[in-house]
């Protein structure tokens, strides 16, 4: 009939549709608690012939954090926080099987127990399965991790501020004397470290290519947890030894939430992200990569009227080769390729992830990567192996321990990652067919000793019973030093020679001398 009105249906839940199971047993039951705005639903497992429905209420109760079963003065009152939602049940009824009952009532395997806030007969609200979600776990950092401090005095704490995007966590150090409120440890902290900016709705950091700073979002704060205290403000007080957590107060994850101005606020929040220990700041002036013209470069590999300079800096020595081509551009593996087949002393060897290793063999001189390999292309960190370059381009690989660190990138999930510039200085290699110091392809050099190797402004040489002249050749076959031998040993006055990598050639041996002022 037109106008009838439609009969509202019991809402239900099946056993299958249950994600969130609390105890053990071949018995189960249902507990649905239905707020009247949202009706959620747990399973529960038990053996026992006398359990109660508050006996249940207070299993899932334990069991869930975000679950309270709260009885006070006699009557009893359910809340179910997960931020930003809060609900709360202070006056209820309890159903089991249809049948209003107490809390009192046995649970029977099979049994669905509904508690609601609603004086209709029928609830009719939609069931929501519970889902499993495990207490977030508050991130920490040890002091002892943590590698910048800033300040002095007999006290020490540890600040770490949490960023929600993009997702990062940062620890300093500081040393105090006296109290210290967490307005005065915020404003201690930037006073000593210019990166910091401290403003009443957020906590900036800039370097470099880093800008972290809380999100211009209503309602978003500063929240602070002080040794675990989430209750914390900017007037409590610091101890010795305490880790003072800020973040903001929309992105933690809350485990229970509070009302305040008609809001609901998260309450005992935490910040699972992982904290990092800050970094040392960047260098001032910042260091700048080498570079070398093409007029320098003394063996070129190629035809054509395009050039361009390859250069490997492996951790105590930068060597450039030139490059000539006739098309626009030229691959990166073209011209190292092109290079290996030219110059026997040159070689690189692919991995899994792209270049393992590029070596340079000559003589006693054996370079080879030690950590892994950054490509910079003018002077511009480049895409490695999938790099092409045109007339003019300087290419340089640098081994990362001879680098010197310029600048920072963030990767969520994978940390920090150091943008290095590389202010070595390049020798131009020679030709392999150039003429070499007689032996210096020979490693037989057992008998003669160097020390100290890198040498700053003295090498002693110990040469036992050999004669004749103790030359030094640059990485271009140049001689740079000859003294000649009187004794069994000798002193070289090394100063006057420019940082980089020689061969001291003694008779017919040959031994790799490194020198760094």
């Amino acid at each position: 009939m037109a106008g009838a009105a439609t009969a509202q249906t019991e809402s239900t839940i099946a056993a299958d549709d249950i994600v969130y199971w609390v105890g053990e047993g071949d018995n189960q039951a249902i507990l649905v608690v239905d707020f009247g705005d949202a009706a959620i639903a747990w399973g529960y497992r038990f053996d026992a012939t006398n359990i109660t429905i508050s006996s249940m209420m207070e299993a899932i109760d334990a069991a869930d954090p975000r679950f309270v079963y709260d009885i006070l003065y006699g009557d009893g009152e359910l809340y179910y926080a997960e931020y930003p939602n809060h609900y709360v049940a202070e006056e209820y009824r309890i159903k089991a099987n249809g049948e209003f009952v107490t809390e009192s009532a046995v649970v029977t395997d099979g049994m669905l127990v509904k508690i609601g806030t609603s004086d209709d007969d029928v609830w009719s609200t939609t069931i929501v399965a519970v889902s499993i979600k495990e207490v977030p776990v508050d991130a920490t950092i040890d002091a002892s991790d943590v590698t910048y401090w800033v300040g002095e005095g007999s006290n020490s704490a540890v600040i770490a501020v949490d960023w929600s995007n993009p997702g990062v966590a940062m620890a300093w150090g500081i040393h105090y004397d006296g109290t210290m409120t967490v307005d005065d440890a915020l404003d201690y902290l930037a006073d000593r470290d210019s990166r910091v900016t401290v403003e009443s709705n957020s906590i900036n950091f800039d370097e470099g290519s880093l800008h972290f700073a809380f999100q211009d979002v209503e309602g978003n704060i500063l929240q602070f947890i002080l040794d675990g205290n989430s209750s914390a403000g900017w007037n409590s007080e610091l101890s010795n030894g305490s880790l003072l957590k800020i973040g903001e107060s929309l992105f933690g994850e809350g485990i229970d939430s509070v009302e305040f101005y008609g809001s609901w606020w998260p309450y005992s929040v935490v910040w699972p992200t992982e904290i990092l220990p800050v970094f040392e700041p960047l260098p001032n002036p910042l260091p700048t990569t080498a570079t070398i013209s093409a007029d320098a470069i003394t063996y070129w590999v190629g035809e054509g009227n395009n050039k361009m300079i390859f250069v490997v800096n492996w951790a105590d020595t930068s060597l450039a080769w030139g490059y000539k081509f006739s098309t626009e551009t030229v691959s990166m593996t073209t011209v190292m390729d092109d290079i290996k087949a030219a110059d026997s002393r040159f070689d690189y060897v692919m991995g899994n992830y792209g270049l393992e290793n590029i070596t340079f063999t000559e003589g006693n001189v054996s370079l080879l990567g030690t950590t892994y390999w950054e490509q910079l292309k003018n002077g511009i960190s480049g895409n490695g192996m999938g790099e092409t370059f045109q007339n003019g381009d300087i290419n340089l690989w640098g081994d990362a321990a001879a680098g010197e660190v310029m600048d920072r990138v963030f990767y969520p999930g994978w940390g920090f990652y150091p943008i290095n510039a590389y202010p070595m200085e390049i020798y131009p290699v020679s030709a392999p067919a150039d003429p070499q110091p007689q032996g210096i392809d020979e490693i037989a050099n057992v008998n003669v000793k160097v020390y100290p190797n890198p040498a700053s402004s003295v090498l002693n040489v110990v040469c036992g019973s050999m004669e004749g002249d103790a030359v030094i050749y640059d990485m271009t076959g140049r001689k740079v030093y000859s003294q000649a031998i009187a004794g069994e040993s000798l002193t070289i006055n090394t100063s006057a020679l420019a940082n980089g990598v020689y061969m001291l050639h003694i008779g017919n041996t040959s031994t790799k001398v490194v020198v760094k002022h």
